[in-house]
């Protein structure tokens, strides 16, 4: 029960992270490129993570999956602004006993 709580939390922070860094773009700014990417080493199963990060990008209505593999998940979402991300996550299994390296690479289009 405290690993999957831990998984919440983690892709909570995950998830907020994403909403600032995409959310800080007004209306009068012309439409860039951003490219973002963050390293997690977890210590729970990419198994969990994975599935921790389908839930919660399929409870988001702004958020569309659009790859889903044991290592791999792709989603695009779409602002308030209509400018459209590319999110990625990579999970690969550490040496760690129950460990995920777990990489977010986020793309502004």
């Amino acid at each position: 029960m405290a690993m999957r709580t831990f998984a919440v939390v983690v892709l909570f922070a995950v998830f907020l992270g994403v909403r600032i860094i995409a959310g800080g773009k007004e209306d009068n700014v012309p439409t860039t490129n951003a490219y973002c990417k963050i390293v997690w080493l977890l210590g729970i199963p990419c198994e969990q993570v994975n599935v921790a990060i389908v839930t919660q990008i399929k409870a988001m209505a702004s958020y569309k999956l659009v790859l889903l593999a044991p290592k791999l998940i792709q989603a695009n979402h779409t602002s308030g602004f209509g400018q459209t991300e590319r999110v990625n996550f990579t999970m690969i299994p550490t040496s760690m006993i129950l460990g995920c390296h777990l990489q977010l690479c986020f793309k502004l289009k």
